[in-house]
């Protein structure tokens, strides 16, 4: 700042100019000092949202596993009514990964409804209400890490 407030003080003037071009110079030190606390709030944002987006991620992940978990060790003719889906770690043996019923499907008619097998589970019932809530503030977080970007770049 001292270098900007010296470049507009130096030269030959009366000292009213040399005001003058001191309060520009004060006018753009706020002005590069505002952009700087913006560009720092919006990147707090981004990585706040990113982190929210990933944690969501890692729930509903863990979640939907330790479903498919219970329904392959628990409720085996569901599962493999299911298509055999990927997930859980006894489940990954028989599994298929190309299975006519895709996990990510399974995982939004899991997060829609409540298959009769995990009414019958207390187990199936907590990780589905942990579905539930990671799965929700996943895509909330992602819409919501989207208009960030976008708003970043405006």
């Amino acid at each position: 700042m001292l270098n900007l407030l010296s470049y507009f003080c130096a030269g030959s003037g009366s000292k009213r100019q040399a005001f003058a071009r001191l309060g520009v110079a004060a006018e753009l030190e706020r002005s590069l000092a505002a952009i700087k606390n913006e560009s720092a709030n919006m990147t707090l944002l981004i990585y706040t949202v990113f982190g929210f987006l990933a944690v969501g991620a890692l729930g509903a992940h863990w979640s939907f596993s330790s479903l498919i978990e219970i329904e392959h060790t628990k409720f085996h003719d569901q599962w493999v009514a299911d298509g055999k889906p990927i997930g859980g770690k006894s489940a990954r043996k028989e599994a298929t990964f190309f299975s006519p019923s895709m996990p990510r499907e399974l995982f939004y008619r899991w997060m829609s409804s409540t298959p009769d097998w995990i009414a019958q589970s207390p187990e199936a019932q907590f990780w589905h209400r942990h579905l539930r809530f990671w799965g929700i503030l996943f895509h909330i977080t992602f819409f919501a890490f989207i208009a960030v970007i976008i708003n970043s770049f405006r």
